[in-house]
């Protein structure tokens, strides 16, 4: 009598990677490199004065903000802060929404568009004649 030889067993299935997404920080051996720091940017267009404030102006506030803003690859305005205050917040906020508008060069590294932060100063004054 012949002997059957027993059935061949399919291939194992292809096995599914079931871990699930680690939520635990990830950390390096190396700092991160901040974007680089232009104190000279360059504009797209001319930037727009800023608004000054009516309040601020019956109030006589003068002074300038020194504004802090990172600028994407494309050269928007990604976010941005108050570095230097002009120690009045009606300017402080009119600063903000002013540079929050304009248009920038993007930095380069190796002739290609890289995020960068720039500080700009916006200055307030009162013509008094």
């Amino acid at each position: 009598m012949a002997r059957s030889s027993p059935p061949r067993s399919s291939p194992p299935a292809a096995r599914v990677n079931t871990l699930r997404r680690r939520r635990n920080p990830v950390y390096c051996n190396h700092p991160l490199k901040p974007p680089p720091l232009l104190l000279n940017p360059r504009y797209r267009r001319p930037p727009s004065p800023p608004v000054y404030p009516l309040s601020a102006i019956r109030l006589n506030q003068q002074g300038t903000v020194l504004v802090q803003a990172k600028i994407s690859t494309a050269g928007d305005v990604i976010e941005l802060g108050v570095h230097q205050s002009s120690g009045h917040p009606l300017l402080d906020a009119a600063a903000l929404a002013a540079v929050r508008r304009w248009a920038f060069v993007p930095a380069t590294r190796n002739n290609q568009p890289v995020e960068a932060w720039v500080r700009v100063p916006v200055h307030f004054v009162l013509n008094t004649r």
